[in-house]
């Protein structure tokens, strides 16, 4: 099965996620921008803690929270609140529950597809990681991309990841192949309009998980 960039809008528009429409027709040079300017904010805050994630650690973090849509703006107002708000340095995740009001207002009309694949997506890489590797993960976005959906090759890293978490989900956290299985089933249920099949591992995980 194949999808030309048509598709990768349509299926996109069909999200509602007009944000990660306007985040694809931004260059590269804006977003390696934002990428340091977040990574500084990071760093920054960090110094004011006795122990704080390493340098590389915080540049994933930086990489992520820019990718996942927040601007280094939103991430810098935060950061100026962290050091009253904790007493030790914030997880990733804490960190992005400071900023998931600047995502709300960024995004007022996003659905409850969208919004679940937001709120599980740190939660589920977190859970990848416990047994596998960043490298890992973005070689089974690669192989994904070639085999599965070659449209999302216009995806950024944060959307990629997030087409490979939901359906290693899916696939009730098993690897390798059946994340690509899964994702031919995927294919079939988008190709169908099936909107009930994305939303229903996510609408349980987001629950059971308190997200």
């Amino acid at each position: 099965m194949t999808h030309d960039i048509s598709s990768t809008i349509k299926y996109m528009q069909g999200w509602n996620d007009e944000p990660s429409l306007d985040r694809l027709k931004k260059s590269h040079k804006s977003l390696d921008v934002q990428k340091s300017n977040a990574e500084n904010h990071l760093k920054n805050v960090a110094l004011r803690f006795q122990y704080a994630p390493n340098q590389s650690t915080l540049a994933l973090w930086a990489k992520d929270i820019i990718d996942s849509g927040c601007s280094d703006d939103n991430l810098e107002a935060v950061c100026k609140s962290i050091p009253f708000k904790f007493e030790k340095m914030p997880t990733l995740n804490q960190i992005m529950e400071l900023l998931r009001p600047y995502m709300a207002k960024a995004s007022v009309s996003v659905d409850e597809l969208n919004d679940l694949s937001h709120r599980c997506y740190f939660h589920l890489k977190a859970k990848f990681m416990t047994f596998g590797t960043q490298e890992q993960l973005t070689g089974m976005c690669k192989i994904y991309a070639d085999k599965i959906f070659p449209a999302s090759r216009m995806f950024n890293a944060y959307y990629q990841e997030m087409l490979v978490l939901n359906d290693w989900l899916r696939s009730y956290f098993k690897k390798g192949d059946a994340i690509l299985q899964q994702g031919l089933i995927s294919n079939e249920a988008f190709e169908r309009n099936d909107r009930e099949y994305f939303v229903r591992s996510l609408r349980s995980y987001a629950k059971e998980n308190k997200l």
